[in-house]
């Protein structure tokens, strides 16, 4: 639930920001907002990065839930940066979906990690971007030469 909440005030500032030119200042603080929510509601985030040669064992601890809300927000305006570019937004989301289809299913992750219903989620997931992806190209302004 707290990803649906996260991702609809994202999607809405996104509408808004197409249709009246929003502030980058409300984008950013609604992007912080929703990254918190999702983070606080779901008690998901980073807290251990493991073994790393040299360093041992690092544990974040009482920052882990500030790193995890600023991966979000990372990613968030990665993919809005690399949406100015016809297309490419669609291809990247579908050569990750399609990765990450392939590892769940062929390490066997499925069942011992992942349920059916995660993995079927993930699939209808690649079948919307192929589709979007498809229909982006067809209409694209590369594609009226």
């Amino acid at each position: 639930m707290s990803y649906i909440i996260g991702a609809s005030s994202m999607l809405i500032v996104g509408i808004l920001d197409d249709m009246y030119d929003v502030k980058v200042r409300v984008r950013l603080l609604v992007q912080l907002i929703s990254a918190i929510v999702i983070v606080a509601r779901s008690g998901i985030y980073f807290d251990y990065l493991g073994q790393i040669d040299g360093l041992g064992s690092i544990s974040l601890g009482g920052v882990g839930m500030a790193i995890t809300v600023l991966f979000f927000m990372t990613n968030i305006n990665s993919y809005n940066m690399v949406d100015g570019v016809d297309g490419l937004l669609g291809m990247l989301s579908l050569i990750s979906t399609i990765t990450l289809a392939i590892f769940i299913s062929a390490i066997g992750f499925l069942g011992e990690y992942f349920k059916l219903s995660d993995f079927m989620m993930l699939l209808s997931f690649l079948f919307i971007m192929v589709s979007f992806t498809c229909y982006f190209v067809h209409t694209s302004k590369f594609n009226k030469q």
